[in-house]
């Protein structure tokens, strides 16, 4: 019997470990989505503020396009300007879900799905904690056609 409390005892410090751990990934996951959400705003200040200096959006027309984020921002600030009340065109407000966050230590990957009515816009986020915040380092996108009924 004697053998077996140092067994007991690191056992349960490895359930508290991994409690502990469980916990700050639950942490991660919430403060990760916050900024996903920022994102998902659609506001060009709200937005700006989800993602990190210097980060990037990457995606394929004829060949791989890398824009700037404050490009990014400015083009949505522009379609802010030309419809003030909903910072878009009119029409029905698509469906937006985070479909995904996948988490290894200060680095994170998450996949947003915006569905509209004739595609559905995939993104996936490259995120990163910085000093303790979660922002997005680089935006990679794609437009996928849905089929019409």
């Amino acid at each position: 019997m004697p053998r077996l409390f140092p067994i007991a005892i690191l056992a349960a410090g490895a359930l508290g470990f991994a409690t502990t751990a469980a916990r700050s990934d639950r942490a991660d996951e919430a403060a990760i989505r916050v900024t996903l959400n920022k994102y998902f705003s659609g506001k060009a200040d709200v937005m700006a503020t989800a993602f990190a200096p210097g980060a990037n959006m990457t995606y394929v027309r004829d060949s791989m396009i890398i824009t700037p984020i404050p490009q990014f921002i400015e083009r949505i600030r522009d379609q802010e300007r030309r419809a003030p009340e909903t910072g878009r065109p009119k029409g029905p407000e698509p469906e937006k879900r985070i479909t995904s966050v996948d988490i290894a230590g200060n680095a994170a990957i998450a996949r947003l799905d915006t569905k509209r009515s004739d595609m559905l816009v995939v993104d996936y986020m490259t995120l990163l904690k910085i000093n303790g915040e979660w922002l997005i380092v680089n935006k990679s996108f794609d437009r996928v056609p849905t089929k019409k009924n």
